[in-house]
């Protein structure tokens, strides 16, 4: 008899599995009124937002609605529709707020989202709902119903950037300004990169977890590895309130997420500041070596776009650089001061992702110059010592 009741509770659960994921049944559904936030940053005021409606195999039916985005938030709202079915797909293509630089985009971005609207009033659409969209597809195909393609694809994605479903809500659910977890995700996708380039990895990302659920593709990893280093999370918080947008979270938890995403991910940094050998003016001191006194050189670097770069020459002896007829180029050269015996000197690129190249000629007299490099950093990432002789 013992065993009799085991046999029937594994049956009991293995029907209850089946039933979990049993087949969508469509439904015709008549919404009174759906809402929700497109968000990037917020799309601007005045793009418009389709509302799909969709049938069997979650294909489009041809019922379509179009609406319009109506404050710097993002929101949107339509009222009075009648749809094949609970599913819909949202899609809005227009220009948004940089969050990363606090300015709005050059040029237009689509965002997409999959949802049911059986009991929901409110949909977002976001860089999560967007990346998930390829993946639910791919699992509805392969059998699954909506709801557990969503929950998996929900939780393959946030460990794309280090997150789990344990600490961030459905992605429909999700807003910029009541959860940092959507903004760091966002700002990583975005880095200081154009609107094409935002395009471009949003796409690498969703078709190479299509299939298998995993990022594999390791120029899309470098991307996003490579566009954390470019965040600040005070300045992404910053942003928010320039924008007025309310938030509910601190510098704080959004370093902590930036940290977590570099603890859980295993992503390979490709772009680097380069400082070549030489260049058009000789050796280049910030590459490190020996000199001699007098010796014209090249203070020369190659930025990424992401990395603000400042240098700090201190020695005892006096250095000069030349400003005509062959002036900086992208250097701009701070204030020369003396203090207890040492010299020092600031020099700051004005704009990362170019080359920037100076005259430099050692000092007349032997020294030791010790040169402080500050990459993407208030404080010194590395120092060399630089010898000048005879």
């Amino acid at each position: 008899m013992k065993y009799y009741h085991v046999i029937l509770l594994a049956v009991a659960m293995l029907i209850a599995g089946c039933n979990n994921n049993a087949p969508d049944e469509m439904k015709p559904v008549h919404k009174q009124i759906l809402t929700g936030k497109v968000q990037k940053g917020p799309f601007v005021e005045g793009t418009s937002i389709y509302i799909f409606s969709l049938g069997e195999n979650f294909a489009q039916t041809g019922t379509t609605f179009k609406t319009t985005i109506i404050d710097k938030t993002g929101t949107f709202e339509q009222r009075d529709m009648q749809l094949s079915s609970q599913f819909v797909e949202l899609e809005a293509t227009g220009y948004y707020y940089n969050e990363v630089k606090n300015e709005l985009s050059t040029s237009p971005l689509t965002l997409n989202a999959i949802a049911d609207i059986t009991s929901a009033d409110h949909v977002n659409v976001n860089i999560l709902t967007t990346l998930e969209r390829e993946r639910i597809l791919y699992l509805i195909s392969g059998g699954q119903n909506f709801r557990n393609a969503r929950r998996q694809a929900h939780e393959e994605v946030l460990a794309v950037f280090g997150m789990s479903t344990s600490q961030v809500g459905e992605a429909v659910d999700l807003e910029l300004g009541a959860d940092p977890q959507l903004l760091v995700i966002s700002a990583l996708v975005q880095g200081v990169r154009p609107t094409a380039d935002i395009t471009r990895l949003i796409s690498l990302i969703a078709s190479d977890i299509r299939e298998d659920g995993e990022l594999d593709n390791p120029e899309a990893q470098a991307m996003l590895k490579n566009n954390s280093m470019s965040l600040n999370a005070a300045r992404l918080v910053a942003n928010m309130a320039a924008y007025e947008i309310s938030y509910s979270y601190s510098v704080q938890d959004v370093e902590a997420l930036l940290q977590q995403f570099n603890t859980n991910t295993a992503y390979n940094q490709t772009e680097f500041v380069e400082y070549p050998a030489e260049s058009e003016y000789g050796r280049n001191i910030l590459a490190g070596g020996t000199f001699h006194t007098g010796e014209r050189v090249s203070f020369a670097a190659l930025t990424p776009a992401w990395c603000p770069l400042k240098v700090e020459v201190r020695g005892q002896q006096e250095w000069q650089y030349e400003l005509m007829p062959d002036g900086p180029k992208n250097w701009k050269a701070g204030a020369y001061t003396s203090e207890n015996g040492y010299h020092t000197q600031t020099f700051t690129v004005i704009k990362s992702g170019e080359e920037s190249l100076l005259k430099f000629y050692t000092p007349s007299q032997p020294d030791s110059l010790h040169i402080l490099f500050y990459e993407n950093s208030e404080v010194p990432t590395r120092e060399i010592v630089v010898g000048v002789e005879n």
